[in-house]
């Protein structure tokens, strides 16, 4: 019995496309309020005996209410459109009928629609640049909709499916699960979920090279500068030049170098070392 304080949305509104799914969506909405069974059966009401007792009437008040509020149900659920065409039917089984007869088709129309769905499972390929989930999606989309027009379709094909038409890259992970699994058990999520992380895996790889590939790229070409007026060469700036006349050292006090490439830039950085001038005076002593 459905709890009372259940309260679920009413499946989108059929407007005469994808009948398969909206149907299925349906009847869980009236199972789920108890009154797929008033839907199936459609048992006529039962009068009321000489002297109803307390319980047969409720009983006869609950089943009746069932019967308005399952056709209620259908009948708000699809379009005007398509409620024109179920408005003389008296009961809900009588226009549930009605519906699946126009949208779903006789038993020819459907088994010929399986079969067309079935050719367009067995012609699927992985293309090189599409991904597992992607492929997988293509692959359940055909099945969902054979299931849905009440063929059964096993998972061990989907398995066979995917083990054959997936690309060479692969073909490692294929064996180490052959080697690991029996391939005949395996489900499909399982199946997927392993692809995945080989694919994952082979991706992460991929740009690991490409940015070491980048950065080696980068170190070798050499930055060019504009060209210096006083060596004529592009290795480096001007201010930086050793042949600029007047440039000052700012450790050694001397011209005709900067600070940045002077000899005693590292003596200066250590305290302990010499001090440039005690070193320019050494050198004038000999």
């Amino acid at each position: 019995m459905a709890s009372s304080s259940l309260s679920l949305n009413a499946p989108q509104t059929f407007t005469g496309k994808n009948y398969q799914i909206w149907s299925v969506k349906m009847k869980s909405y009236l199972e789920a309020y108890d009154l797929w069974e008033v839907v199936m059966e459609d048992r006529p009401l039962e009068p009321l005996p000489a002297n109803p007792t307390l319980s047969q009437i409720k009983n006869h008040s609950e089943e009746k209410t069932k019967k308005y509020k399952a056709k209620t149900v259908i009948q708000n659920s699809v379009a005007d459109s398509i409620f024109s065409k179920i408005i003389e039917c008296e009961t809900t089984k009588e226009a549930w009928e009605k519906l699946k007869k126009e949208y779903q088709g006789s038993d020819r129309v459907r088994q010929m629609q399986i079969l067309n769905l079935k050719r367009d499972f067995e012609s699927l390929r992985m293309q090189e640049d599409e991904t597992i989930t992607r492929y997988s999606d293509r692959i359940s989309s055909i099945v969902n909709r054979i299931r849905l027009l009440g063929k059964d379709f096993k998972d061990d094909r989907i398995v066979e499916k995917i083990l054959v038409t997936v690309p060479e890259i692969f073909e490692s992970k294929l064996s180490s699960l052959e080697e690991s699994k029996d391939l005949s058990t395996i489900s499909v999520a399982e199946l997927i979920s392993a692809l995945q992380a080989q694919e994952q895996r082979r991706a992460f790889r991929q740009e690991m090279v490409s940015e070491g590939a980048f950065y080696a790229q980068n170190k070798k070409e050499k930055i060019k500068y504009p060209l210096c007026k006083y060596c004529k060469k592009k290795t480096h700036l001007e201010k930086f030049c050793w042949l600029r006349h007047d440039a000052i050292c700012g450790i050694c006090k001397q011209t005709g170098h900067v600070t940045k490439v002077c000899k005693f830039k590292d003596t200066q950085q250590n305290p302990q070392a010499q001090t440039a001038e005690a070193v320019i005076e050494e050198e004038q002593l000999f």
